[in-house]
């Protein structure tokens, strides 16, 4: 079963470019945020080895139980960057988040992908179940940035 890992200023998180996923460190200084299983330089097809599309036969699919909304950075609100970052993850037997990443991009120069990933990381399901068995699913969710 995965878990969630805290780590102090430092979460890793994915970014997708032609296909393929990088490693980036993300974080503030001394901030606790969560260590994320991202699926480092992984294919679409390593990315969501051993998961369930929402779609399959008989799967019951994950419903979100805690969800955490991405943080401004403030670099991204001085440039009025808003939209919506499309994320892609795997929802564990257990109801965490494994792996992660960004399917549609927002921002790759202000940090919002970054923070969109951070959030997604902590958010919690009721899983996804296939004959009564919970199993992993994957999920495509997005997290809104809007300046009021």
């Amino acid at each position: 079963m995965a878990s969630t890992r805290w780590a102090m200023g430092i979460g890793v998180v994915a970014l997708m470019a032609t296909g393929m996923v990088r490693a980036q460190t993300v974080g503030i200084p001394g901030q606790a945020v969560p260590a994320i299983t991202a699926g480092a330089n992984m294919t679409d097809q390593e990315f969501r080895r051993g998961a369930y599309p929402t779609d399959a036969q008989g799967l019951v699919a994950p419903r979100a139980i805690q969800r955490v909304m991405a943080k401004y950075t403030s670099d991204a609100m001085r440039a009025k960057i808003q939209g919506i970052v499309t994320v892609e993850a795997v929802v564990m037997p257990d109801g965490t988040v494994g792996r992660v990443r960004v399917k549609d991009s927002l921002d790759k120069s202000f940090g919002l992908d970054d923070q969109a990933l951070i959030a997604a990381a902590q958010w919690t399901f009721q899983p996804g179940t296939l004959n009564g068995q919970a199993v992993p699913v994957l999920v495509t969710f997005t997290q809104e940035f809007r300046l009021h």
